[in-house]
């Protein structure tokens, strides 16, 4: 099985292949300053080949690791798999942004996951976390180490953890907090808003700051 292949040929999201080709680049480059961003975070370095994709499905995640599958073989056989876990859920639900790569037959995932206005709270942490360690409950067995990073332009302090089910894997150990790099945005941000309070009545809208 080769899980990069995998995440690669399950990536159908239109934008990427938008934005590919629309900066003639034929991929998703990493720069290398978020590369040092990225090793300051969670101490992995980067390798030159790598996959590299945008608002990746988590149940394309989960059929992608998942021990025996080959998306093209599973393909032309019409292979079904077990779903009694409710690994795969049917929804959109998904990663901001997926890296992985493969090294000495141990698989590296980098999950990021963006909020570029406001704080981080519990509940939106510990709903992608939870989802998270379902899908990564046997990974140390099959040498695949995953890493979830927050960004945001200000860091969430006081976000309340439970016991992670895999050695903690998602805290970084320094901080004991969630892995988190700082989101470098413009300033200020705007955004389009209607006036008034009643829905029938609202026939004007305004510039507002986010």
């Amino acid at each position: 099985m080769d899980i990069i292949k995998n995440l690669s040929l399950l990536n159908s999201k239109e934008r990427f292949y938008l934005f590919t080709y629309a900066t003639n680049k034929g991929k998703f480059e990493l720069t290398d300053e978020f590369k040092n961003e990225i090793y300051k975070t969670i101490k992995v370095k980067m390798p030159n080949n790598y996959f590299a994709a945008i608002d990746y499905h988590l149940d394309w995640l989960s059929a992608a690791i998942t021990k025996d599958s080959d998306v093209e073989e599973a393909f032309k056989n019409g292979t079904e798999f077990d779903n009694s876990e409710g690994l795969i859920t049917g929804n959109q639900e998904d990663i901001d942004l997926i890296i992985a790569f493969e090294e000495d037959s141990e698989v590296t995932i980098i999950m990021i996951e963006a909020k570029g206005v406001g704080s981080w709270t519990t509940k939106q942490v510990s709903s992608k976390k939870r989802r998270l360690d379902e899908i990564f409950k046997k990974s140390n067995e099959r040498n695949i180490y995953p890493y979830l990073i927050l960004m945001s332009p200000k860091e969430s302090e006081g976000l309340k953890r439970k016991i992670d089910i895999i050695n903690n894997r998602w805290i970084d150990k320094e901080t004991n907090n969630y892995y988190w790099i700082k989101l470098k945005l413009p300033s200020p941000l705007y955004k389009v808003g209607r006036v008034g309070k009643d829905e029938q009545n609202r026939k004007k809208w305004r510039i507002g700051n986010r």
